[in-house]
């Protein structure tokens, strides 16, 4: 459950069990923002345990729920996150405890012109640092995190082709890269099935897959290059048409008659995912975090950003010290 006072990490892998390490979960971390790191330096590195100390006994910043400290130079750096004391008001606030996430031996620092809000552009400019830890100055001194101690995990997603590749399976490829994790791709080929049908006739969604689609001894039409006076004339009981709710509407509103539909929605036609996944449709309604027989999964909008894609990477709970919440942040196979 999310908890608007507690920290605000987008986490990925999702649904991987606790660690001991010094976050207490086994999972990636990113501040949402910026607003809620605050920095601090110390002419050298201090231990660990006496910076933590001195946190402790000090008041806290409402927004703030992390700490950087890095040495003068910058060469140097730690992480640690504040927990406020419960029910506290006021601008500041004192501290309940404080956790080391990541030590003086464990944290690089990299700086970039880079907006810290990105946050893919966020992990391409901290990729190859070496460190498990990286903290990252950005733009007009901005200062964000990223922990990337997880174990190997799976994120499952899955789509229709053709068209494709997909935008969806081009950010799985742009973004796989950065993330310890890895995106197993499912993939429902709309061709195999209507090879494997009787319709002489076939209707696919949309007329960019044309070069894509060899379909010998039928007739191919595209939605979006169709007319009352092309739905009117589909073959009554030989016409297949691919398409979702949309779809449907379409057709009957323009005339059709006694045409067959396979509805071609990923998330309508997922029944049993396995889990962790992300999939696709075109209504805005249906968008944003699902579960399905027990697995959680995200739901993109058809027109979904790269950033949108990332953030529904991480946007699987993994619940972190108690009270607090964390917002998460290929294979080919048939579908």
């Amino acid at each position: 459950m999310v908890n608007s006072k507690g920290p605000r990490f987008m986490s990925v892998p999702p649904s991987l069990p606790p660690s001991a390490g010094p976050g207490g979960v086994d999972a990636v971390y990113i501040p949402t923002h910026c607003k809620h790191v605050a920095h601090k330096t110390v002419p050298r590195p201090l231990p660990e345990d006496e910076l933590a100390d001195r946190f402790a006994a000090d008041l806290a910043f409402f927004r703030t729920d992390f700490v950087v400290v890095t040495t003068e130079d910058r060469e140097r750096a730690c992480v640690f996150q504040l927990v406020r004391e419960p029910g506290a008001d006021g601008t500041l606030q004192p501290v309940e405890r404080v956790t080391c996430l990541a030590g003086w031996d464990e944290t690089a620092v990299v700086t970039a012109d880079v907006e810290v809000h990105d946050a893919f552009h966020v992990l391409a400019a901290v990729d190859g640092s070496g460190a498990p830890v990286t903290v990252l100055f950005g733009r007009t001194d901005h200062v964000i995190f990223v922990d990337l101690r997880t174990s190997l995990s799976v994120i499952h997603v899955y789509d229709i082709v053709p068209p494709g590749p997909t935008r969806l399976i081009r950010f799985v490829k742009e973004t796989e890269p950065l993330l310890p994790v890895r995106f197993e791709l499912h993939l429902r080929d709309l061709t195999d099935e209507a090879l494997g049908a009787s319709e002489g006739t076939v209707v696919l969604p949309c007329s960019v897959a044309a070069d894509q689609v060899d379909l010998p001894g039928r007739r191919v039409l595209f939605f979006d290059q169709c007319d009352r006076k092309t739905v009117v004339s589909l073959p009554s009981g030989d016409t297949l048409a691919f398409g979702c709710v949309l779809g449907r509407d379409i057709l009957e509103t323009l005339g059709a008659k006694d045409v067959r539909t396979v509805t071609i929605c990923p998330h309508e036609r997922l029944s049993d995912p396995e889990g962790p996944f992300i999939t696709r449709c075109c209504r805005t309604s249906r968008t944003g975090p699902t579960v399905i027989e027990d697995a959680q999964g995200h739901v993109l909008h058809w027109g979904a950003s790269r950033e949108e894609f990332l953030r529904a990477v991480l946007s699987f709970e993994v619940p972190l010290q108690g009270p607090e919440s964390y917002l998460q942040s290929s294979r080919h196979s048939a579908w």
